[in-house]
């Protein structure tokens, strides 16, 4: 695997901030928005009526510029075009979000003050989409919408009451299994849940997620 292409693709999975241009001008993110990696190309989920949503069904030109929230070092810059995916709605979200997709075009990486052209084609690769960024962000998500989840999956597996689990969190999480973390009344306790195979892509980690701890997981 190339190191460079991996660290790329973390970037865009779990960004600390993003600059967004649009044809030209810059573009003020509206809160809450979010970006995620989708197969190699960034899509954004923002409110169906944004900005951003209307440029993405205009299939406007776009370049980003993405920080890393793993390492402060480094930062991505892509470029692009926006493309309206479809308005989706989720089980933790309240309201309808528009899914805008970036079609890449150029993609370098910066770190430590050196700069790395990376292939749109090696940066799309399906391979990568269990990437350390995006195992890092997925486990941010299960701890901030599913902790009640979490504890339901902790007192299945110790045999307790519900009402024992103070609090449960997911502390690792790799394409192989998932480390959880709890707190009862009697201290603080871990284990390692194993899955029965490697996950390959997003899809079947959720699946395996959702057999190991709790079936609402998404």
């Amino acid at each position: 695997m190339n190191v460079d292409v991996e660290a790329a693709r973390s970037i865009l999975a779990c960004a600390a901030e993003i600059e967004i241009t649009v044809d030209g001008e810059p573009l003020a993110l509206e809160s809450p928005i979010g970006i995620q990696d989708w197969s190699g190309s960034p899509t954004f989920v923002c409110a169906p009526e944004s900005p951003l949503a209307l440029a993405g069904l205009h299939g406007s030109q776009v370049s980003l510029n993405v920080s890393s929230a793993l390492s402060e070092d480094d930062t991505l810059l892509l470029a692009g075009h926006l493309r309206h995916l479809a308005v989706d709605n989720c089980a933790c979200c309240e309201s309808d979000r528009a899914l805008i997709a970036v079609d890449l075009s150029h993609v370098l990486l910066l770190r430590s003050c050196a700069s790395t052209p990376i292939d749109v084609a090696d940066f799309c690769d399906p391979m990568l989409q269990l990437n350390t960024g995006y195992l890092r962000r997925t486990e941010q998500h299960l701890n901030e919408s599913h902790g009640d989840h979490l504890r339901v999956a902790v007192a299945r597996l110790t045999g307790r009451s519900v009402r024992t689990i103070g609090a449960a969190q997911v502390c690792a999480l790799t394409p192989t299994g998932v480390d959880v973390q709890w707190i009862t009344d009697d201290g603080a306790h871990a284990a390692a849940l194993v899955f029965g195979r490697a996950a390959r892509n997003a899809d079947e980690l959720g699946e395996l997620l959702r057999r190991a701890l709790h079936a609402e997981i998404c």
